[in-house]
């Protein structure tokens, strides 16, 4: 979820703490190759095609990290250089979190933590929220939540409204991974008054609360704290622009306002072509797909099968070359073309065959794979089967 989860990274600004020296055994894993973690053995151990980007990235971090001085071909001139001379620790733990290892991640934190960061000053600080973002991730709240406040603590005496509304937001997603939105949305109000000079923060702000606004069916209310958001954005941050347009068309179809929905997406995919964005050919295919199932689905609403069966399965084809065939958001479409098939066209058998190809993606993707049947998009591709075959069999 995006609820403070953006994998940002700042550059650790170092105080002039000297190292401390190590015995062997007591380096940490990083620095040491007997200690490393299984899933990081095993990535080394593997073959790059053998590996997702990701993955290739974390590899060639830790090779660096750990073995420059054995490896002298491999290239370090694209990455940051430390003040203190180490190399990569950063990127090692950017990789780290783009993978979502947490507990990696956080280990590397405290590592630099209490090695180069002294105590009262605004980077020890800094870490100790970081560290409290870590443990939140692994659903250690007693640690998160100690984290949190000693860092806010630490920004209120020294009077940083701006990073005093950063940890704000922190503890905000704290409360709400506890389901205590009251809590959550008080914490984003008090810091959306310290937030002006700072866009970034400020928009991550009015996001979270319109998301809560939109659970608690609060729809006029979180589509005003969207628009407010996409107020705060940059021009030239093109990806959360699209992604507060979307939201704000969502809103729009919450409150059975289909036309202006379907005016936003209906822009949003005449500019799609122009879109720049990292990765951007795989993210303009996948939002074309998504833009033209959500009109597509609006069309259907206002009666006009047709043109709504022709941007189904357009959608369908973008989706699957963003994708692949077996994707949920594939798998979102297939049911879409199956009701609108057995429903609008009455063509039954037409019908039957996309949802038996949607349970196929649905089970695959069940968390349970022990009991698929549970799967709430297994039970509903089930139960849309069953009525099509029930139906067949009346007919024959």
């Amino acid at each position: 979820m995006g609820y403070d989860g953006q994998k940002s990274y700042r550059k650790l600004s170092y105080d002039s703490k000297t190292k401390t020296n190590h015995d062997t055994n007591d380096l940490p894993f990083f620095k040491n190759p007997e200690k490393l973690p299984p899933s990081s053995s095993s990535i080394l151990k593997q073959e790059d095609h053998e590996l997702s980007a990701a993955e290739v990235r974390l590899k060639k971090a830790l090779q660096t990290y750990m073995f420059q001085s054995e490896n002298e071909n491999i290239d370090v001139s694209e990455y940051e250089v430390c003040e203190d001379g180490d190399y990569l620790l950063e990127e090692l733990q950017r990789a780290y979190m783009d993978l979502e290892y947490w507990e990696e991640a956080l280990q590397i934190e405290v590592y630099k933590c209490h090695t180069y960061l002294s105590e009262g000053t605004d980077a020890y600080a800094d870490s100790i929220h970081a560290q409290g973002k870590f443990y939140l991730r692994q659903e250690d709240f007693i640690e998160s939540e100690k984290l949190y406040k000693k860092a806010l603590d630490y920004f209120e005496r020294t009077g940083n409204l701006v990073q005093q509304g950063h940890v704000l937001i922190s503890l905000s997603g704290w409360y709400f991974f506890r389901n205590q939105l009251d809590d959550a949305l008080g914490s984003l109000q008090q810091a959306e008054t310290m937030l002006d000079s700072n866009p970034a923060l400020l928009y991550k702000c009015l996001d979270n609360q319109g998301l809560i606004y939109r659970l608690w069916g609060e729809f006029h209310v979180a589509l005003d704290k969207y628009e407010q958001a996409l107020q705060v954005v940059p021009a030239d941050d093109t990806e959360t622009r699209l992604a507060l347009r979307m939201h704000i068309a969502d809103m729009y179809l919450a409150l059975e306002e289909s036309n202006d929905a379907l005016t936003v997406y209906e822009n949003l995919l005449m500019e799609m072509p122009s879109t720049s964005i990292a990765n951007s050919e795989q993210y303009q295919l996948g939002m074309r797909g998504v833009l033209l199932h959500n009109i597509a689905t609006i069309h259907v609403d206002h009666g006009e099968h047709q043109l709504a069966l022709e941007e189904f399965r357009e959608a369908l084809e973008v989706k699957k070359l963003a994708g692949g065939e077996h994707n949920p958001e594939v798998a979102k479409t297939l049911n879409s073309l199956g009701a609108l098939h057995a429903g609008s066209f009455g063509e039954k058998e037409v019908a039957l065959q996309y949802f038996k190809e949607a349970l196929l993606i649905a089970r695959i993707y069940a968390e349970d794979k022990e009991n698929p049947h549970d799967d709430p998009d297994v039970m509903n591709a089930l139960q849309n089967i069953s009525v099509i075959e029930q139906d067949l069999e009346g007919v024959r």
